[in-house]
């Protein structure tokens, strides 16, 4: 998997920035000769360059996911959520958006970067798909459960159909095909989830909004 993720920051990174690149030198030197229909064009490569590196990037958060050396200790949840929370920039990006934790569990023994990445992930999509809510809500819980702490994230969202449930983590997977982001998130978690061998779970009610789950152990 390292391997994977340099051959393609170096194979796949290098002849993108070569076509940016000589894409904005044939612009540079077509302006002025070509009507603004035509250097609609160039616009054109560069958000195609775009959209690949987005692509790119988000291939090499999944890989590396689980290359990052483990340092596991004692997290603060309710800490680490509002931490991630603000750094989400949701007050800016929703300003309705609301925020509520239940927090039986209020501490658990993990690996705070990869804890991190999961919670930005999963609040992440608990608000960017329910904008069109009048009052976007996201609930966060955390339970003890045998010999786990089970972590939910709750949305009052459009929820997601059935038919979806089961390939909706898998790389690439979107809802619709207007829906924002790559379809790499949920993949990023499940295989963070898997590294510290816990459980991963969603249910969901179309028009009702979606939980998610996943354990911790102890």
């Amino acid at each position: 998997m390292e391997a994977f993720a340099q051959m393609v920051s170096h194979d796949l990174r290098a002849p993108l920035t070569s076509i940016e690149g000589f894409a904005a030198l044939a612009r540079a030197a077509a302006e002025g000769k070509l009507e603004p229909g035509e250097m609609e064009y160039f616009e054109y490569i560069s958000r195609a360059c775009r959209g690949m590196e987005d692509i790119i990037s988000s291939i090499l958060e999944m890989a590396r996911s689980g290359l990052q050396p483990e340092n596991w200790r004692e997290v603060d949840l309710e800490e680490l959520v509002l931490q991630v929370w603000e750094e989400l920039g949701m007050k800016e990006r929703a300003p309705s958006a609301r925020l509520e934790l239940e927090l039986d569990r209020r501490t658990v023994n993990a690996d705070p970067a990869l804890l991190k990445q999961v919670m930005a992930n999963l609040l992440d999509n608990a608000v960017k798909f329910n904008l069109r809510h009048p009052s976007p809500l996201v609930r966060v819980g955390s339970r003890k459960k045998g010999g786990e702490t089970v972590v939910c994230v709750k949305d009052n969202g459009p929820g997601i159909p059935e038919e979806q449930l089961g390939r909706l983590f898998e790389p690439f997977q979107r809802m619709d095909d207007s829906s924002p982001g790559l379809g790499i998130g949920l993949s990023t978690v499940r295989r963070i989830v898997s590294r510290w061998k816990g459980r991963l779970e969603v249910e969901s009610t179309p028009g009702e909004g979606s939980v998610f789950s996943f354990s911790v152990p102890d």
